[in-house]
């Protein structure tokens, strides 16, 4: 688990494309 990918998953359960702004690959 890290920061950035907590912060993505709460963007996407939020129903946002956070991988639009923030890549994560």
């Amino acid at each position: 688990f890290s920061i950035i990918e907590g912060i993505v998953k709460f963007r996407i359960s939020r129903g946002k494309k956070i991988i639009d702004v923030l890549p994560v690959k």
